[in-house]
């Protein structure tokens, strides 16, 4: 019965978005990553990362991260400026030991901004933190 599922509360997992200059493509993007805050490993992370707006949508990725140790940190992506009017969706899911996870960011328009940078101690970098 539903009653009977135990969905635990997720902790320590974190997203940021973090300026930085693209070489590649001579322009300023926002990187974004997974930081791993809690006391213990989460494995076997798989992220679903889409956005979309009113009348336009960005392609479904998916991507896997094998463990991400405390204290520790792994990069998912880069946003390019336009797709920051996006609303931005990262669901996230993984194990710590035998028990399973899930954790939905949403990065609503507007809400990465050079206004909202802050230090972030576990990237050791300046960026927009999400819980």
């Amino acid at each position: 019965m539903k009653k009977d599922i135990k969905i635990p509360e997720p902790e320590g997992l974190y997203l940021a978005a973090v300026r930085t200059f693209n070489e590649e493509l001579g322009e300023n993007v926002w990187d974004i990553f997974l930081l791993n805050a809690g006391q213990n490993v989460k494995e076997t992370m798989m992220i679903v990362l889409r956005g979309y707006s009113e009348d336009k949508k960005t392609s479904v990725m998916r991507k896997k991260l094998e463990a991400l140790q405390p204290g520790s940190f792994g990069r998912l992506e880069f946003l390019r400026e336009e797709l920051l009017d996006f609303r931005n969706e990262y669901l996230v899911t993984w194990f710590e030991g035998s028990v399973m996870y899930e954790k939905n960011f949403v990065l609503e328009p507007g809400q990465v901004s050079e206004e909202q940078i802050e230090w972030i101690a576990t990237l050791g970098m300046a960026g927009v933190l999400f819980s």
